[in-house]
């Protein structure tokens, strides 16, 4: 009988990560976990990624300290290979939060978990795969729920989240044009002409806006400076 160095119980970890956790952290830990214990065994090439990996991550009011002081940490979580996907992973922007930001990492071979795309270019990982869908296990359907889609690019990472790491940095402007107009003394017959520029340059006032590389790095340099002398003013 032939073995196979992806087991049942190593399937079982993948499709239930990929299942989810419905924002149930502690089951994201505990999901993470077992992914991490089952997948620690594979041979280095599932456990190696060579290109920069993006995270995106919501912002609450009581993330940004730990962010800027480097003690943000989400430890075991799915990052991809594409920046497009991460800037556009459940919806560019988020009620109740203050923004959104995407996160690039260069990972170090400490840094990877699994390789979920390595997986699936892999014959035997394909053949152990099928296998086990077909003997309609727990978490088949999750398995290949995302095959071709999302796992085309899901690397599991356990990274730090750094200030000099985020690459965007999006939220919503409720400024109308006509304010913005109004605001700006723009005379009238320019404002048809500004419109269309500005929407060339995917920068509608109104709406979502994104701030990309160094822009968006140069708003993280300006709070970081201005939290240095808050804390300087306070004696700390």
């Amino acid at each position: 009988m032939s073995t196979t160095i992806f087991s049942d119980s190593f399937l079982s970890a993948l499709g239930a990560w990929q299942n989810g956790w419905g924002e149930d952290q502690a089951r994201r830990v505990a999901l993470a976990d077992t992914l991490q214990n089952e997948a620690q065994s594979l041979p280095p090439e599932f456990r190696t990624v060579s290109v920069a990996c993006y995270r995106k991550r919501f912002l609450l009011i009581k993330d940004v300290i730990p962010l800027l002081t480097r003690r943000l940490n989400d430890g075991i979580t799915s990052w991809t290979t594409d920046r497009n996907f991460a800037e556009e992973f459940k919806y560019r922007i988020r009620p109740n939060t203050i923004t959104g930001v995407v996160f690039q990492h260069e990972p170090r071979s400490e840094d990877v978990v699994l390789n979920i795309p390595a997986l699936w270019t892999d014959t035997e990982f394909v053949k152990a795969a099928e296998s086990y869908r077909a003997r309609n296990m727990s978490m088949a359907d999750a398995l290949f729920n995302f095959r071709g889609k999302r796992d085309q690019f899901e690397v599991v990472l356990k990274a730090p989240l750094n200030p000099e790491d985020v690459v965007t940095l999006g939220g919503e402007t409720n400024t109308s044009f006509e304010e913005f107009c109004k605001q700006t003394n723009l005379p009238g017959l320019l404002e048809d002409k500004a419109w269309k520029e500005l929407l060339t340059r995917d920068l509608a006032p109104a709406g979502p806006v994104f701030l990309r590389d160094e822009a968006a790095q140069n708003v993280v340099l300006r709070v970081i400076n201005r939290l240095e002398d808050l804390l300087e003013s306070l004696g700390r």
